[in-house]
Parts: structure tokens; C-alpha cells; sequence
């Protein structure tokens, strides 16, 4: 069988092939669907795939599996967690554990932990059984630590086992290893206990006759299932390992860890944070997904945002007979309240991050406020005095309007930095998510900050006799 990584480059055509291929899928033309992705470069696959809707992905694969399973496995795993899992929930059961059966332990666990818990349990059941075990045992560690990041495509023999005897056996069944962990061997008793690790180098310089005991480095870096992603992190920035073993309390070897799984998952939730400070619920959205599930998503953030925009507003109508006297405050009130959030967005993605890596916690608002003060006071100044000369040269002295709206940002720039320090502590302590709740909470109470000392202080300042 193929692998999608023998694509020749593609030649230039006329159609974008991605609307070619919606035709071979229309009408079900399965050979010429598959020879048309075995063309395109494996940098292009995925961009192609993203150009079909849901339906029109799983009428694909059904097309593909019963003509090349392996290269429609290869394929999935291209996909996001998100698209692949939607995909698996759309397949007949039997089909889905077909496919499911030809993609690496990892991926099979990401796929089968984000599908609905329903349909995941009925895919599983289709499995063989021994498969579904170990996937079950997988799924029972959370996402983010060694035993929900190893796979069991790693290479074990015994401790007693001869040099010559893993060389034979590489010799006959090396075309079976492409995607398994062939770095590092794993040695392990009677009792698959785990004894060590022997490169796969050191083969070349050993003896026929010397054993994988004689050969394994027994205090090679080992994790235990429940060790952390962050910890897991730590560990890797300290040793050149490209994966580690994951064993019991026992001793039994469970499967290895690599780095790539590492730092991915690490990305995935640094995307995640980012998703979610953008206000989309759940911190996932591909243009690919149902437009209900897209549209309730984005609803779940816009909706609440009505109220607190009034709210920040409303202080405007408390003032109205200042600006219907000085219509000028009008233009500066948007500038003002923009750059302040601006600040305190800073300030917010600053605390996000360090609560992300464990270096503050709910604990430390006070020495937090500490060290963002002077910031936020030096940069308030440095602002409002360009704000100052603006308002200046743009509409004269005004009675004092650039004392106004100097000294406004000055005051707003600090609560706001104040505010976006804080709240993500808040809220973490709280058990709320910062990066979901910290941006809208934020813009509310700046603009209201800002509003209030601009129309207040012109109020008490200018003259409107």
C-alpha cells in the first residue's frame, strides 16, 4: 500500500483540485478520488481536505477505505482532532473501527476522547478486543499527562534476547515498523517490568552474542502515567530524549511519550487560550464545522456583550448636558476608552500567560497591582501627553480640554492595567476561565472608567458659562 507521503509534485491543472475531487466524490468515483490525492504534495493535502464540507469528507473516506485503508488512515491523521473525530462519529460503526484500527494509539485516543462519549463507546465495542482494551485503559488517563500522550508502537524485547537475534528480526519485519518508535528498544523481564533502553545505534557496534540486558541503560529519564504535560515539558528541556518511557507503579512498561506529542499538546492549548480570549466558547472553530454549532458558539460570547456595552454606556447618559455644551468631548471619548483597553488587554495577556506556566496564582494580586503600577502610571503619562498635544493642536486650548483628557488617560490607562492584571487571578480563582471571560469583563469596566473621568473632569475643569 501507498503512503501519502510518496506524492509526486503536482502538476499544474486547470480546475483547483479540490473542486475536481468534490466531482469524484459526487459520483462516487472512489479510484479517482484516491489517485488524485496520491498527486498532490503531502504540504498541500490538508489545505485541499479544508475545502470540503463535513458531509462531503466522510463520503470521501467511505470512497477510500474499501480501495486503500492504509492511505485513508494516513489521511485522517492529517486532520484536527475536531475534523477527524466529526468524520468518525459520521462512518457506519464498523467502518469507524476499521479505520480507527490502522491509526497510531495516540491518535486513536484524541480522535475517540473528542467524539461524543455515546458513539465513542459504540466504536470501541466494534473493536477487537484486545485493541479496545488498551484504548480504554488510554482513555482513562486525562489528555494532558504521559498516559494519555504514550503510544504502544514501541519496540519491547526481552532482556534476555541476543543482538543477533533482534537484528533477524528487524531483517524480517522491518516494512512493519514505519510508525513506530524504532529511536530507542526497550528491554523488560519475564514480567514485561521494565529493565531499560538501548539505542538503536548502539546494535551496530555490539556483539552478535551480547544480550539487551548487557546493552540497556537502566536509569534512562522514565514517567509514570499520571505525570503532567508541564512536567512532562520540564523533563524533555533537560535530556536530548526523542520519547520516554511511561511505566506503573509495578514496573510494567506501558508505552513511551515522544517529544513531538509533548510540545503539540502544548500548542493545542496555547491555540486553545487564544481561541477562547477571542470569544469563541469551547476554544475550538474550524470554518469546516456545522453552521449551528459555529453560530450557538460565537452566540454564547456576543450575547452576553450586549448587556455589558450598555452598562459601559450608560454613564455617557448621565452626562449629557456636558456634551450637548462641549460636542468636541464626543470625538475623544472613543480614543480614549480604546487606548485604555489596549493597556489593559496587555495586561491581561501578560497575567494569562504567567498563570499558564505556574508563576502566579490567585494569591499574588496584590504583588501583581505592585509591579504593574509604576508601569502603568510611566506609560499613562508618556500617552497623555501625546494625547495632550493632539487635542492641542487639533482644536486649540479649548478652556482646558487637553488637561482633560490628558489627565483621564492618565487615571483610566492605571485602573485598566490594574483591572486586566487582576481580574485573570480572579477568575482563576474562582474556577472561571480568564482567557474566556477576562477581555469582555475588561473592555466593560474600561470604557466605563474612561467615560466617567473624561465627562467628570470636564465637568469640574471647563468653563461652560
Amino acid at each position: 500500500m501507498s503512503s501519502i507521503l510518496d506524492a509526486p509534485p503536482i502538476a499544474a491543472e486547470e480546475k483547483p483540485p479540490w473542486k475536481t475531487l468534490s466531482k469524484h466524490i459526487k459520483t462516487g468515483d472512489g479510484d479517482a478520488a484516491l489517485e488524485l490525492l496520491r498527486e498532490v504534495p503531502p504540504s498541500e493535502l490538508l489545505y485541499v481536505l479544508g475545502r470540503l464540507r463535513d458531509k462531503k469528507l466522510t463520503a470521501l473516506w467511505q470512497l477510500l477505505i474499501p480501495i486503500d485503508l492504509e492511505f485513508a488512515a494516513d489521511l485522517l491523521q492529517l486532520l484536527p482532532d475536531v475534523l477527524a473525530a466529526n468524520l468518525i462519529e459520521q462512518l457506519p460503526t464498523e467502518t469507524a473501527a476499521t479505520l480507527l484500527s490502522r491509526v497510531d494509539s495516540d491518535e486513536q485516543v484524541d480522535f475517540l476522547a473528542t467524539m461524543d462519549s455515546e458513539r465513542s463507546a459504540e466504536v470501541i465495542e466494534a473493536m477487537g478486543s484486545s485493541e479496545a482494551a488498551d484504548i480504554k485503559r488510554y482513555l482513562s488517563y486525562p489528555h494532558d499527562t504521559a498516559g494519555g500522550l504514550m503510544v504502544s508502537e514501541i519496540l519491547t524485547f526481552s532482556a534476555k534476547t541476543s543482538v543477533s537475534s533482534v537484528v533477524d528480526f528487524f531483517r524480517k519485519h522491518h516494512d512493519q515498523f514505519d510508525e513506530y518508535v524504532t529511536r530507542y528498544l526497550f528491554a523488560v523481564d519475564e514480567h514485561d517490568r521494565f529493565v531499560g533502553v538501548v539505542k538503536s545505534r548502539t546494535l551496530l557496534t555490539a556483539s552478535p552474542s551480547d544480550t539487551m540486558a548487557q546493552l540497556a541503560v537502566s536509569d534512562f529519564s522514565v514517567v509514570s502515567p499520571d505525570v503532567s504535560v508541564d512536567e512532562l515539558e520540564s523533563l524533555f528541556d533537560g535530556v536530548d530524549h526523542m520519547a520516554v518511557p511511561v511505566v506503573a507503579d509495578d514496573g510494567t512498561l506501558l508505552g513511551a511519550v515522544k517529544r513531538s506529542a509533548v510540545f503539540e499538546v502544548l500548542q493545542e492549548r496555547d491555540v486553545a487560550s487564544l481561541m477562547r480570549f477571542g470569544g469563541i466558547v469551547g476554544g475550538e472553530e474550524l470554518r469546516t464545522m456545522p453552521l449551528r454549532v459555529r453560530t450557538f458558539r460565537r452566540l454564547m460570547f456576543l450575547l452576553p456583550s450586549i448587556g455589558l456595552s450598555y452598562i459601559a454606556v450608560s454613564v455617557i447618559t448621565i452626562y449629557e448636558p456636558i456634551i450637548e455644551k462641549a460636542t468636541v468631548l464626543a470625538v475623544f471619548l472613543p480614543m480614549v476608552a480604546n487606548l485604555c483597553g489596549a493597556a489593559g488587554n496587555q495586561a491581561v495577556a501578560v497575567s494569562i500567560r504567567e498563570l499558564t506556566l505556574g508563576l502566579i496564582d490567585g494569591r499574588d494580586l496584590l504583588r501583581v497591582w505592585g509591579q504593574e503600577f509604576f508601569l502603568a502610571l510611566f506609560n499613562g503619562v508618556a500617552i497623555a501627553s501625546v494625547l495632550a498635544a493632539v487635542v492641542f493642536c487639533t482644536r486649540g486650548d479649548t478652556g482646558g480640554l487637553p488637561l482633560v483628557i490628558g489627565a483621564a488617560y492618565t487615571l483610566s490607562s492605571v485602573v485598566a492595567v490594574g483591572l486586566g492584571s487582576g481580574l485573570p487571578l480572579l477568575m482563576n480563582r474562582l474556577g472561571i476561565d480568564p482567557a474566556m471571560l477576562s477581555s469582555p469583563v475588561l473592555t466593560t469596566l474600561t470604557d466605563m472608567t474612561s467615560f466617567f473621568l473624561v465627562l467628570s473632569l470636564a465637568a469640574a475643569i471647563l468653563d461652560f458659562t
